[in-house]
């Protein structure tokens, strides 16, 4: 079976080739691979991260859980911020690698799963002693890279009247102020 996510038509329509991930049918190149190369070093491109998996950690013990599950250290970051991290099994095998944002204080969000289902139960089999809810959410992920990613996105957003905040620039609250989207902006 063909998984498709849904910018699939939008693949087609701009002519990319298109190369099977996993099952998924995903975009590999528009033109070449040095000019898109060029094109995001010195501009901006989309990707499609679509195929990806997200679990939301909530609940009020979210971030203790978490700091017991991942490699990297959460106290690293504040709500409205991300940090890369892996997510490891008992004998140090890596279950997955993720980039994990913390969105307010009591939820997080983890993003990236190759390994859905067997990361998923790995999490609620440690889960039990921990006042947390493991979710499954769905993902329609398209990233923005490259330096003129942020003029691009900020006159696209004008058109709505909204100002664009990267969740680095989030108030310590971490909650989005009304009128401005909060976009993610993460560095590995």
């Amino acid at each position: 079976m063909k998984l498709l996510t849904p910018f699939y038509g939008k693949h087609l329509e701009y002519g990319a080739t298109l190369i099977d991930v996993r099952g998924w049918q995903l975009a590999a190149v528009y033109t070449s691979v040095e000019e898109e190369y060029r094109m995001v070093r010195e501009r901006a491109g989309f990707i499609d991260y679509s195929f990806q998996s997200a679990i939301a950690v909530a609940g009020r013990e979210a971030f203790s859980f978490l700091q017991k599950i991942l490699v990297n250290d959460l106290r690293k970051i504040s709500p409205g911020k991300a940090i890369y991290s892996s997510i490891l099994d008992e004998t140090g095998k890596i279950l997955d690698d993720t980039i994990v944002f913390w969105v307010e204080e009591n939820l997080f969000i983890i993003n990236g799963l190759f390994t859905k289902q067997q990361t998923i139960d790995w999490l609620k089999k440690h889960a039990p002693g921990f006042e947390v809810s493991i979710i499954e959410v769905g993902t329609c992920f398209l990233a923005l890279q490259g330096p003129k990613s942020r003029d691009i996105l900020q006159k696209e957003v004008n058109r709505g009247k909204k100002e664009i905040r990267l969740v680095n620039e989030a108030p310590e609250s971490g909650r989005s102020e009304r009128g401005a989207e909060a976009t993610a902006e993460a560095r590995t």
